[in-house]
């Protein structure tokens, strides 16, 4: 299965998309690499490509991901409800997200869950720096990379940490947990569900804009990001297509992608 669709645009640059079969159709584009016909080096112009989740279906073991308006109350199952509900009520009403980040160090593992799930949720909106702030990196990079975590924590974490790092400094700060990428790629090969793949491969898409990231990426997560492209469902084999894309920006990585066998 090819994962590239070649055209030459107006002004005469070659532009190489890299997508995944039906995922072609796909809006945003992967990695756009456009290559000058009247440039006798050839220099190669790449535009890397991120972004957050539009997850609103329910998965796994837990409920639908809450939406947090002013009107929404989120029902959180488990020992620490009350605490869930409290953290909540301050993230909503004061913007304060240092509550929930607490959470994130619960033994109760649905209220960790929760907690990297309501967090997932905000940091889809304009909230990425103050959860940050909140002091959740390093809680969360701490769940996805811990096995003994539940797959429900993981995943939820690991797409906690995808829509954090669609903000360049949340990304920079993320891209210094050397440990994370590997667990992330541990996700995308042996995720208990397939959104549980897609956030981690999501989460290696949005780490891949950092140059210094592409070659420790490349080295741990080719295999799996490819075996993704080709059994994944939709939604991940549009980010692991995306996430090769961004890691093929660098040559050396570019070549190494061209020598995975199945792709």
């Amino acid at each position: 299965m090819a994962i590239s669709h070649k055209s030459k645009t107006a002004t005469g640059h070659k532009v190489v998309t890299f997508a995944s079969g039906t995922e072609a159709r796909a809006a945003a584009p992967s990695c756009v690499v456009a290559q000058s016909l009247d440039d006798d080096k050839q220099r190669r112009r790449a535009i890397p490509s991120f972004d957050d989740d539009d997850d609103d279906d329910q998965w796994g073991a837990y409920m639908v991901p809450p939406t947090p308006t002013a009107d929404a109350r989120v029902e959180f199952v488990g020992l620490d409800a009350r605490k869930l509900e409290r953290a909540s009520d301050a993230a909503r009403d004061g913007n304060d997200f240092a509550p929930l980040c607490a959470l994130l160090r619960s033994d109760n593992e649905a209220c960790v869950a929760q907690a990297a799930m309501a967090l997932r949720c905000w940091a889809r909106k304009d909230k990425k720096l103050d959860i940050a702030r909140a002091g959740a990196i390093p809680p969360l990079c701490a769940i996805v990379t811990k096995t003994g975590r539940g797959a429900g924590c993981r995943a939820q974490a690991a797409g906690c940490l995808r829509n954090l790092s669609v903000d360049a400094r949340c990304r920079a700060r993320i891209g210094k947990e050397h440990d994370l990428t590997l667990a992330l790629a541990e996700l995308v090969a042996k995720g208990a569900t397939p959104a549980a793949r897609e956030h981690a491969a999501g989460a290696l898409r949005n780490l891949g804009v950092l140059p210094a990231a592409r070659d420790r990426i490349a080295a741990v997560a080719l295999k799996p990001l490819a075996a993704l492209v080709l059994d994944g469902d939709d939604k991940g084999r549009a980010q692991a297509a995306l996430c090769l894309g961004n890691l093929a920006k660098d040559d050396y990585v570019e070549a190494r992608i061209g020598r995975v066998p199945w792709l």
